[in-house]
């Protein structure tokens, strides 16, 4: 699911892969990649604000559910989303 997603992302189709993160959270929740592929949806769409919701999303449930924040790498997105926001 991720890889179609990706794909569609590197492609510049923003909306589809948007979506398939979507699809792919409501299947699992816990999944990381998931969010990190939405954050780079919303900062491709100059969204920042809904780049770091989803990020604090991301952070609330794994905190919550596995006790672990989010990964360096999804961190880092948030990071650079928030520099958007300026």
């Amino acid at each position: 699911m991720s890889v179609l997603a990706a794909d569609a992302l590197a492609h510049d189709r923003i909306e589809l892969a948007h979506e398939i993160y979507g699809a792919g959270l409501e299947i699992d929740d816990l999944v990381e990649e998931f969010y990190r592929g939405q954050i780079q949806c919303h900062v491709a769409r100059d969204q920042p604000s809904l780049a770091v919701t989803t990020y604090r999303r991301c952070q609330r449930a794994l905190s919550n559910r596995l006790g672990v924040e989010p990964s360096q790498a999804t961190t880092l997105l948030y990071l650079s989303a928030i520099r958007a926001a300026g």
